[in-house]
């Protein structure tokens, strides 16, 4: 019996060690991608988190805006062999660049500059070249998602969001005057308190009336903050998120079917 429970109890040693193991195993591989909230810090534990933060977002869109570049001569030469080519232009931050657009409205030529937790005075900043001059006056038109990093992580108010979203669309009227433009509200975000929630909603507000205002006519405002992607606690869904504040493969096709449905003159190129 003794001999018995000796080897039982090895087993089970060996069970909690095998099973600690595999635990560290995960919790390693969540670390690494940064999954789970706040161990991004942990990792550079030491460090100028800020400055990492900071310098890897310029990197990212350095990169991007390179990537624009190298796709403009054949952008070009793409336009200038089909005279009947008439992109749809996205602008935005991260929920734009991940965007699958043209998997989700087949038949519509996208041309996605989206880049990744950019506020809306660096898009405006950079709006002109992502573009080659050519392709401007031959998009049929835009979508924008503008303002999420500006509330999120630099604690803009309403009317500063729907003063720097006016400026993008003047922009826009410069470069490609009258062309239907879809305007989409803030997401929900996972975890949100009160203070957020309302922010949000108030300047869902505020995009919704200056998209309403007679100069923008050709201007439509399509609100993401609402079921299903707003779950029954007004936080992004579990089922269409792939974390806090991005959407999974589901979300995009509930945001591809509002947009083709509600997107006002920019729906019907779609």
């Amino acid at each position: 019996m003794t001999s018995l429970r000796a080897i039982l109890c090895v087993v089970k040693k060996a069970q909690i060690a095998l099973t600690g193991f595999a635990l560290t195993a995960v919790l390693f591989g969540l670390w690494r991608v940064d999954v789970i909230p706040g161990v991004w810090d942990l990792q550079h534990w030491g460090e100028d988190v800020a400055g990492l933060a900071r310098a890897e977002r310029e990197a990212h869109r350095e990169a991007r805006l390179a990537g624009f570049e190298a796709e403009a001569a054949g952008l070009v030469a793409e336009l200038a062999a089909d005279p009947e080519l008439a992109p749809i232009a996205l602008f935005g931050s991260s929920t734009i660049e991940r965007f699958p657009a043209a998997e989700l409205l087949p038949g519509t030529r996208f041309l996605n500059r989206g880049i990744g937790d950019e506020p809306a005075g660096l898009l405006a900043e950079r709006l002109e070249i992502s573009l080659p001059p050519e392709a401007w006056p031959r998009c049929a038109g835009f979508v924008l998602y503008l303002g999420s990093v500006d509330v999120r992580r630099l604690g803009a108010g309403p009317d500063a969001v729907a003063e720097r979203a006016a400026r993008i669309l003047r922009l826009l009227e410069r470069h490609a005057p009258g062309k239907p433009t879809a305007l989409l509200g803030l997401l929900p975000e996972r975890g949100l308190g009160a203070e957020r929630r309302a922010v949000i909603e108030a300047t869902n507000a505020s995009l919704a009336e200056l998209a309403a205002a007679p100069e923008w006519s050709h201007v439509t405002f399509v609100p993401t903050d609402r079921a299903p992607l707003r779950g029954p606690g007004g936080e992004l869904s579990a089922d269409h998120s792939v974390d806090r504040l991005h959407l999974n493969e589901l979300g995009y096709q509930v945001l591809a079917q509002w947009i083709r449905l509600e997107g006002g003159p920019l729906a019907a190129l779609l």
